[in-house]
């Protein structure tokens, strides 16, 4: 499995701390986060993957997507260089960010996540739970957006850490916070209850990435989680499942959450 060619046109995205270098333009790819890491990409015919899938090329991938998924994708063992299904195009090489990144030994979360200063509150659940409209509707109360779906996470000085892009670099600023989304039939209308470490592990573990296929990808991830149930408040975040918009709810969050991330 080859880099682009000195040949091919290189375009480059960044994508959930990864600066992604691909052999042909992926709309949609990009978001706001800086990057650390870098990846590879060449868009090849499904055949082509599952030939390097099959071990022909460079002794074969360390993990892979099959369909349904997105299409098909071989990475190499260092999670920096990969052959993606050019019909999965950008959806594809957003479902593989996560595994280069574990690969490469860097944190990622599946969460949304917002920021008062440099302290940052990831959101995490359940697709369609409502991570990434929570953390837009507290823009409106003082918390500025992250990320929208993938959120990498750093060490800084000893604890963990989410790269914040700023005018003119990078810095790390401070994971205070771990939100599990929880949305329920009755109740407060927010209501935000701290969990143990134990049950903090639990949550991240039910809310990784579970379809890995390494043994190298579940060692990076557990070890992660560890860190961030140890070292990082957790909170289940119960929300009425009646709440017309989460918006509505967004004021109670941001005042609930401001003690954390103060």
């Amino acid at each position: 499995m080859s880099a682009p060619a000195g040949s091919i046109r290189v375009h480059r995205h960044r994508f959930a701390g990864l600066e992604v270098e691909a052999d042909r333009p992926l709309a949609g790819l990009d978001d706001r986060l800086p990057a650390d890491g870098r990846l590879e990409i060449r868009l090849v015919a499904a055949d082509a993957v599952r030939e390097a899938l099959a071990g022909a090329a460079d002794g074969g991938p360390a993990a892979w997507l099959a369909p349904p998924v997105d299409g098909i994708a071989a990475l190499r063992p260092d999670g920096r260089r990969a052959l993606a299904d050019e019909a999965g195009g950008a959806a594809l090489v957003r479902r593989l960010a996560p595994f280069a990144s574990l690969l490469q030994g860097r944190g990622i979360l599946h969460a949304s996540a917002a920021r008062a200063g440099d302290a940052v509150a990831a959101f995490l659940g359940e697709s369609g739970a409502g991570k990434s409209t929570l953390a837009r509707g507290l823009a409106g109360h003082g918390l500025e957006p992250v990320a929208d779906d993938l959120l990498p996470v750093r060490p800084a000085g000893g604890r963990p850490g989410v790269p914040l892009a700023e005018a003119g670099g990078t810095r790390l600023g401070r994971l205070a916070a771990l939100c599990f989304l929880e949305r329920r039939s009755g109740g407060e209308a927010v209501a935000l209850d701290r969990l143990s470490a134990a049950d903090a592990l639990a949550a991240l573990t039910r809310n990784g990435f579970g379809d890995l296929v390494s043994p190298a990808l579940w060692r990076v991830q557990f070890r992660v989680h560890g860190r961030l149930a140890r070292d990082v408040p957790a909170f289940r975040l119960g929300l009425l499942a009646a709440i017309g918009g989460l918006e509505a709810a967004a004021a109670e969050v941001a005042e609930r959450l401001r003690p954390a991330l103060a």
